[in-house]
């Protein structure tokens, strides 16, 4: 999706500025990453964008793969972009707040506040609570795996 000159990264140049496209056509993460944390309007509109391109393509490949038993979608932003409608189920993996922090700071080589202004724009563990028909709780000993199987074995996917 974000390949230079896909239609995503078009929009993304045409939508939000020259800016975000480093020279050598591809996406520049590390600047769209600060912009959407801090410029509501910016975060807005790379919805808009996601929502508007990447969501059809995720259906595509999904109807490509209708004779499979299994299709799994990995979403950040699955009810947001109503991509849960298209889901036989449900799943969200939850952390505790200080966990998720801890795990982005490794992960994007950022500061505590950073982390949290990113955990502050994102919907609370409640609302995937809400909206999901399983929860793994996804803590420091989890093993996801088994817990994915878990749910599978409850579905009579396996």
């Amino acid at each position: 999706m974000s390949v230079p000159d896909s239609d995503f990264l078009n929009a993304i140049k045409k939508d939000l500025g020259e800016q975000f496209i480093l020279n050598d056509g591809n996406l520049n993460k590390k600047l769209l990453s600060f912009y959407i944390y801090n410029d509501d309007n910016i975060l807005q509109k790379l919805n808009k964008i996601t929502f508007d391109i990447v969501v059809k393509e995720i259906i595509k490949r999904a109807e490509e793969n209708e004779d499979k038993e299994l299709v799994i979608i990995d979403a950040p932003l699955l009810f947001e972009s109503g991509l849960n409608k298209v889901c036989d189920y449900t799943i969200s993996l939850i952390a505790p707040r200080e966990l998720k922090i801890k795990r982005i700071c490794k992960r994007d080589n950022i500061s505590e506040n950073d982390a949290i202004k990113r955990l502050d724009v994102q919907q609370t563990d409640s609302y995937y609570r809400e909206k999901s028909d399983f929860i793994i709780e996804n803590n420091e000993d989890t093993d996801i795996k088994k817990e994915f199987e878990d749910i599978l074995l409850k579905i009579n996917l396996m």
